[in-house]
């Protein structure tokens, strides 16, 4: 019984560990794919950042956390457009970013950012 009660906040802490180092990989993965993305469209990624804007657990193919992130970009330098991508998993969902009216431009998995 002792022996359980012992083990029990070392189980706490362990998960603690490993949620921390899924959400680091994770937000590595989005910052390389928000840098790749404004290579790809010519646009300059802003402050070389990405930023969590929100997390759940989904069921999709098992247990996996959704993440939504934001990132700022500039299509000429003057000016800050803000895109956003999800991550369920590691696998990347969707990507929303805005084209030079306003206009927002989602892409689905597969599909290519016009």
């Amino acid at each position: 019984m002792t022996a359980a009660l012992l083990l029990m906040p070392l189980l706490a802490l362990a998960v603690i560990v490993i949620f921390w180092q899924e959400q680091q990989a994770s937000l590595e993965h989005a910052t390389r794919l928000c840098k790749r993305l404004c290579e790809e469209h010519g646009v300059q990624w802003l402050d070389q950042t990405v930023s969590l804007e929100g997390m759940r657990l989904c069921l999709a193919n098992g247990l996996h956390w959704r993440r939504r992130y934001r990132f700022d970009f500039s299509r000429r330098g003057s000016e800050r457009w803000h895109g956003r991508i999800s991550l369920l998993g590691r696998r990347l969902e969707w990507v929303d970013m805005p084209d030079e009216t306003g206009r927002r431009v989602l892409q689905q998995e597969g599909e290519t950012i016009t």
